[in-house]
């Protein structure tokens, strides 16, 4: 036991340690190996491969050197295979997007995707090869026994973040689909266009359990924030919100609503204000039914994604920035506090001028934030509601009982914010109140500080406190909490 404990400790050590990557060389002759051999059977190498990579996962950043070294070669044989339509070897595709599978688990997906291919031509290729691996993936829930369907989920979750990438090319995607390029009298009426197939099998995606529906929300982002695709962006809203809406309970309808709900939610983070504000209201509608519903009752997922959709709502409400009534710390040195000890003065290092808002007078809250802001406060207790038997059930969270004579318990309404019963809910309202706080004139964001403040009273639950503490935290980190609060 003492040996165990020994190596144990000696690999901590060693691990500290790490400065470089010392295995540059072999990782590079393994890159080389595989890009080469495309995707020929090579388990030692891939599983020697991920052993080094795995050992830099608590600093993935001494990566960053090799990372292009390693991940363009690789795609680049991934292209290539891609390139082969006809006689294509899904084996060898799925083989080598392992390798950049476990690239991407240990520096993130958004740091290797850089060194993507991007060239318009590769668009179509990628498509047809995420159809193909699609229609070939083995159904849900299905046990699987061999190693390549076990490899299928991460080609699409890499095939995907490509797609991501390519579809931001500079100009119309029409150009580069050749379907409209045939003659008008030889092409078919119900061939689906380029975009058609690519915003289809995001969707379908969606219904998966795993990473390969967060890699779809983010193609979907990407593509239905373009600036020619406002038709598109409506028609998948529609969809979205028929899903939000429903309450099927069989297995796949299960997984496709947190998808919708995150694609929705990406497509808010990612798109420009002026194409996100018309359907702004309309999103929040459907995020609130959403937090309310039996299913964000059930599935703490989907309470998060309605928090973060919520939050985001509220950012498109309010147009981008900095509030210059924010506390700033401003610099500190050892000579001004050895000055300010000894009773002499020196110059303030610091920065608070709540008067410093200068456009508080002309900026306008749009109404629909006051929604926002109660939605993110008030939520669910820790697991009943308990009111008085006569008396009928609390309509709202926030509602508290006047009567002392408990008798009867009912269940929480489904309202996620801070009182949230699951941490990721309350840590997601925390950072919404904390982004939207930072965009308020000081009169308003001081009305939101007093409200997180009255979380703290002896009548809440812990996760109330957990969830007050939480959007404290933030709003210091941002500099939204004044030292004239501080007291309290």
């Amino acid at each position: 036991m003492e040996d165990n404990e020994g190596e144990l400790n000696k690999e901590i050590e060693d691990a500290s340690e790490v400065t470089f990557v010392e295995e540059a060389a072999e990782l590079t002759e393994l890159v080389t190996l595989i890009s080469e051999s495309k995707g020929a059977p090579l388990p030692t190498e891939y599983k020697r491969f991920k052993q080094i990579l795995d050992r830099y996962q608590e600093q993935p950043q001494l990566l960053d050197p090799h990372i292009e070294g390693m991940v363009t070669p690789l795609t680049a044989a991934l292209r290539e295979l891609a390139s082969e339509t006809e006689t294509i070897d899904l084996s060898s595709v799925q083989r080598v997007s392992h390798a950049v599978h476990i690239l991407s688990t240990v520096r993130g997906h958004k740091t290797i995707a850089q060194f993507f291919p991007h060239e318009a031509a590769d668009v179509e290729p990628v498509v047809a090869l995420l159809l193909l691996t699609k229609e070939a993936a083995p159904p849900s829930g299905a046990v699987i026994l061999d190693d390549a369907e076990d490899l299928c989920w991460e080609t699409q979750c890499i095939l995907l973040l490509w797609l991501s990438i390519l579809v931001l090319i500079p100009f119309d995607l029409a150009t580069v689909d050749t379907s409209l390029a045939a003659p008008a009298e030889g092409r078919r009426e119900d061939t689906a266009t380029l975009v058609e197939r690519i915003v289809q099998v995001s969707q379908d995606f969606l219904s998966d359990p795993g990473k390969v529906r967060d890699m779809a929300a983010v193609v979907l982002s990407k593509l239905l924030t373009r600036p020619d695709m406002g038709a598109l962006l409506h028609t998948f809203l529609d969809w979205a919100f028929e899903v939000l809406a429903s309450d099927k309970q069989d297995m796949e309808s299960v997984f496709r609503l947190p998808g919708a709900a995150l694609s929705v939610a990406s497509i808010f983070k990612q798109g420009g204000r002026d194409i996100l504000l018309p359907v702004a209201e309309r999103t929040l509608d459907a995020a609130c039914a959403l937090a309310a519903s039996p299913s964000a009752e059930r599935n703490g997922l989907v309470r998060k994604l309605a928090v973060r959709l919520i939050s985001r709502c509220g950012l498109t409400f309010l147009a981008p920035r900095v509030a210059a009534w924010r506390y700033q710390r401003g610099s500190r040195s050892l000579l001004h506090n050895l000055l300010e000890s000894s009773g002499k003065t020196a110059p303030s290092s610091e920065a608070v001028d709540p008067s410093a808002d200068e456009s508080e007078e002309d900026f306008e809250v749009p109404e629909k934030i006051e929604d926002v802001v109660e939605q993110l406060l008030s939520g669910l207790r820790d697991k009943d509601t308990v009111v008085t038997a006569p008396y009928p059930k609390p309509s709202h969270p926030g509602l508290r009982d006047k009567d002392t004579v408990v008798t009867a318990h009912y269940p929480t309404p489904s309202h996620p914010g801070l009182r949230d019963k699951d941490t990721m809910v309350r840590w997601g309202a925390a950072k919404g109140i904390g982004r939207m706080t930072g965009r308020l004139p000081l009169s308003f964001a001081d009305d939101v500080v007093g409200a997180v403040l009255d979380l703290f009273k002896p009548s809440e639950e812990d996760g109330a406190w957990h969830g007050g503490c939480l959007a404290l935290a933030e709003l210091a980190r941002r500099g939204l909490l004044l030292p004239e609060r501080l007291e309290e």
